[in-house]
């Protein structure tokens, strides 16, 4: 069960608090957080906070009666009526002790009921939020919590950047971290729906390989209004089958450009023309907000905060491989050495894909050949994975691009004069083909300050530029 489904430790206190201040009219609530909270309050626009969670509390009084009809009379007395625990204690007969105990009973019952019914209402609001995108089968996720405090941050302030993009090549996790992301900020009570549109063309299962693809290509017109009908009908509007994508495309801005809405575009780079297309979200965007994932950069867009995923470390790396081996029951990659483990690493680098196909492969073939067929670029699926991270980047690159590229294993992790002796270009070529590159998620740029830029390449780049690479150019 997800951490968001547990009862929080100090939520019974909340509870007690928020009984403790049922008459102080305030700004906030101590449980505004509830989705309970939340959904009461998109019935009543312009109800104050306190008198919202005070709802829920009334709410909660009443599931109490079935279980403890004294002690939710007595919280209702105590609290509600103003009641001091002396005076129902005189009426009762009882000692004033006994009226507080019972009371602690009844609050920590109160609050169980309570969450109850809002882990019901969360497990539906994430069905029904999940039932938009196709999960990806990530029971875990590795080196992804600070990525996910940064993001949610940005996500939470109801202020600008309106569009943040998820960067990096295929196969790093943009999808998986973007999907983790929507899950946090379903229940945060941020925005008043989200929706996810995918233009994906194609995929890359580790057990099978690459799935072709019978999607058309997706001109600018075709994705538009493919993007405005699933998102009117993921917001529960009726599509008349006669309805042009101009009048769709007013409902929808209609829409985000009231409220907060949270719209996730995954794999934008498949979109022909999708630079005209941002244009065209500017339109929607405020106070609503877009989540992108691409493999190529869009910094070149002011309106776009770019974040940029780099490849796991290698301790998050060593830990995916025994995660996947024990769930896969793979023993002997279970019970792996160390310098097994990194001589993986050293391979393969932390690609997840690329990682979760050679855990794969240990199922039937010793290590040494796994990695041997990576270095050699082997096997139907290890081409297979190659064309998926790599095949559209590398058709989109020019002669001096890809020269730049086949000289970084010489100068991993080296800076721009390095660059310049080992590839002998003149400065504004260099640069050019360094930016191309970068764009295309190809290279990562490192560096403490303005002065002291690094660039670097993934492993499995580095792997993929000492094979396969040489097939392609032979090809071309």
């Amino acid at each position: 069960m997800g951490d968001y489904l547990e009862m929080p430790q100090d939520f019974t206190k909340q509870v007690h608090q928020a009984l403790r201040t049922w008459h102080i009219r305030r700004a906030d609530d101590v449980l505004s957080d509830l989705l309970l909270v939340q959904q009461t309050k998109s019935a009543q626009i312009a109800a104050i906070p306190c008198l919202i969670g005070n709802q829920v509390l009334l709410d909660g009084l009443e599931w109490l009666k079935q279980i403890n009809i004294e002690g939710s009379n007595l919280l209702q007395r105590r609290f509600l009526n103003q009641e001091t625990a002396l005076e129902i204690a005189h009426c009762c007969n009882l000692s004033e002790d006994v009226i507080f105990q019972r009371q602690r009973v009844a609050i920590a019952q109160l609050a169980e009921l309570i969450w109850q019914k809002e882990q019901a209402l969360r497990q539906k609001r994430i069905n029904q939020i999940e039932t938009r995108f196709k999960p990806q089968t990530h029971s875990q996720l590795f080196g992804i919590s600070p990525k996910l405090s940064q993001l949610r941050a940005k996500f939470q302030t109801c202020a600008a950047p309106w569009f943040i993009a998820l960067e990096g090549l295929g196969g790093i996790g943009k999808t998986a971290l973007a999907q983790a992301l929507i899950r946090d900020l379903t229940l945060s009570g941020t925005f008043i729906d989200i929706g996810w549109v995918s233009a994906k063309q194609q995929d890359f299962l580790p057990c099978i390989g690459l799935q072709p693809s019978l999607k058309p290509a997706l001109d600018i017109n075709t994705f538009a209004n493919t993007f405005a009908h699933s998102l009117l009908e993921q917001f529960g509007f009726t599509i008349p089958a006669s309805a042009l994508l101009p009048e769709k495309m007013a409902v929808l801005i209609d829409l985000l450009k009231t409220s907060p809405y949270l719209i996730v575009i995954d794999n934008l780079e498949k979109v022909i023309d999708y630079e005209a297309w941002l244009a065209t979200l500017c339109r929607l965007a405020n106070p609503s907000q877009f989540l992108l994932t691409s493999r190529h950069s869009l910094r070149a867009h002011p309106d776009v905060f770019c974040y940029p995923l780099q490849e796991l470390s290698e301790a998050n790396t060593l830990a995916l491989l025994k995660y996947e081996a024990q769930v896969r029951g793979i023993l002997p990659l279970a019970n792996a050495t160390q310098h097994q483990l990194e001589e993986i690493y050293r391979v393969v680098g932390g690609n997840p894909l690329a990682l979760k196909l050679v855990v794969g492969q240990m199922a039937v073939l010793p290590l040494s050949q796994v990695l041997e067929n990576l270095k050699k670029a082997q096997g139907k699926k290890i081409d297979n994975l190659y064309t998926y991270v790599y095949g559209q980047a590398w058709r989109e690159l020019d002669e001096i691009s890809r020269e730049v590229l086949l000289a970084m294993p010489l100068v991993q992790n080296g800076d721009l004069a390095q660059l310049s002796a080992v590839t002998n270009l003149e400065m504004a070529l260099l640069n050019d083909a360094l930016e191309n590159l970068v764009n295309l998620s190809l290279i990562e740029v490192a560096g403490s300050n303005l002065s002291n830029h690094r660039y670097r390449i993934h492993r499995l780049t580095e792997t993929f530029m000492l094979t396969e690479v040489t097939k392609w150019q032979r090809r071309s």
